[in-house]
């Protein structure tokens, strides 16, 4: 006989006994998915990381508000020098919004006066021939210890 099938071939091989699905291996692409573990894990490791950065990034932007409040209070210093020698020959304005009046019909502003990186404004403080130009810091109370001013000799 030759070695193509026979029909007793089909026959027995349809009569044995087929494996339990627990013992078959799959032919197609295994899937595995995490465990219960493993996903905790991650997250305690995620966790720690946020517990040791968090803080660091929280202080960087505090320094970056108080490095932003000092230089526009540099700014505006400088603002108050010139307002003082342009436009009132010799005398300070009262306050940081009295420079946002125009110097002369047409012009645009001599300043615009924004607010400090905490929401509140910028003021003037006169000491004798000084001025000195503060803002309130984070607590946004005036003459505590976070306030940020601009001191110069002006003399």
């Amino acid at each position: 006989m030759g070695k193509g099938k026979e029909k007793g071939d089909e026959h027995h091989r349809a009569m044995e006994p087929k494996a339990h699905p627990a013992q078959r291996r799959p032919t197609t692409m295994r899937t595995r998915a995490f465990t219960l573990i493993e996903i905790l894990v991650v997250v305690v490791i995620i966790g720690l990381i946020a517990t040791l950065v968090g803080p660091h990034i929280f202080t960087i932007d505090t320094e970056a508000r108080r490095k932003i409040a000092l230089a526009k209070c540099v700014e505006y210093h400088n603002a108050v020098r010139m307002w003082r020698i342009v436009h009132k020959r010799g005398a300070y304005p009262a306050t940081l919004t009295d420079m946002e009046v125009p110097l002369h019909e047409g012009e645009t502003d001599f300043a615009r006066i924004d607010l400090d990186p905490w929401g509140g404004e910028y003021r003037l403080e006169f000491q004798g021939p000084n001025v000195h130009v503060c803002c309130d810091g984070p607590d946004q109370t005036a003459d505590t210890d976070d306030d940020i001013c601009y001191v110069a000799r002006d003399g």
